[in-house]
């Protein structure tokens, strides 16, 4: 025996919600006003059955009857198989770790402020890990371990189809690296535990130590260097690691979390990295008694 899934509307109902929702698509209005406007969800209406999120989904079955009534209203902001960064990593070569505090002193130096330990901090990870921004900005106080030696992070790194019995893939950070004590002390800190509210209006204690945006995060890397982004931290992070002597693609993997494809997509090739490798040539052939 087999079963048929009902539709939510029989087909009256969807002619009806078609010719609601036309004006309404056309007229710019955001799809969760859409849903709102026509009470998607509430009792005793004919849409009783329909999520708000479905707005999108009778766009793309109505588009088909009516093109010109429900147009695609965003586009990417880059075609498919363009670059999508303005400076794309190759471009802005390898960040060295002294180039980094460097900068990050003369452009956000730390002052007594809540943005600049909260910016600073944030910036930190960055550089010493390969995580997306959002995989630090929605980190809990409680997937971080600090002890003597290191700061945890615990999480399951996103992008990836994980399964509920999935185990922890945590990335860890030495103390002994310049400015870590810096997040150490926001992490063992007050100043990010504040009350705040949800977006149920109810009144909560934050959890996040980098409660923030996307766009926070994008401000916070554009305000100490101008021409990068988020995840530009990543590709650095992967090519510089990539080209440190004793670094193979099998301790690269444990410590990214990715598969050697992937990390071949992260691993840039900047002129210096070409640079680099040519002078460690010549040494070799000059030490075979090639070049004289």
């Amino acid at each position: 025996m087999s079963f048929v899934r009902q539709p939510l509307l029989n087909a009256a109902e969807e002619d009806k919600l078609m010719a609601e929702m036309r004006p309404l698509w056309l007229t710019g209005i955001p799809g969760k006003n859409i849903a709102q406007k026509l009470r998607f969800g509430a009792k005793g209406t004919p849409y009783k059955k329909v999520k708000t999120s479905y707005v999108y989904y009778y766009r793309q079955k109505f588009a088909k009857k009516d093109p010109d009534g429900f147009p695609i209203r965003k586009h990417p902001s880059f075609a498919q198989g363009e670059q999508r960064y303005k400076h794309p990593p190759e471009e802005l070569g390898i960040m060295e770790p002294d180039e980094f505090i460097e900068t990050l002193n003369e452009k956000l130096p730390l002052i007594d402020s809540f943005y600049a330990r909260r910016a600073r901090s944030y910036l930190i990870v960055h550089f010493y890990t390969p995580l997306r921004s959002s995989e630090i900005y929605e980190r809990t106080i409680d997937d971080f371990e600090i002890s003597e030696t290191k700061i945890k992070i615990n999480l399951l790194r996103k992008k990836k189809r994980h399964k509920p019995t999935d185990k922890n893939e945590p990335i860890s950070i030495p103390r002994a690296f310049p400015l870590v004590d810096e997040v150490v002390d926001w992490l063992e800190g007050e100043e990010w535990k504040q009350e705040k509210t949800n977006r149920k209006g109810e009144v909560v204690f934050n959890l996040r130590p980098w409660d923030i945006s996307h766009d926070t995060a994008l401000n916070y890397v554009k305000e100490v260097f101008p021409d990068a982004y988020p995840h530009f931290f990543r590709f650095n992070f992967i090519t510089y690691e990539a080209n440190q002597p004793g670094v193979t693609i099998a301790k690269l993997k444990s410590k990214c979390r990715l598969t050697p494809s992937a990390l071949d997509k992260y691993i840039t090739a900047p002129e210096v990295v070409e640079e680099s490798f040519d002078k460690e040539r010549i040494k070799r052939f000059m030490e075979a008694g090639l070049i004289k």
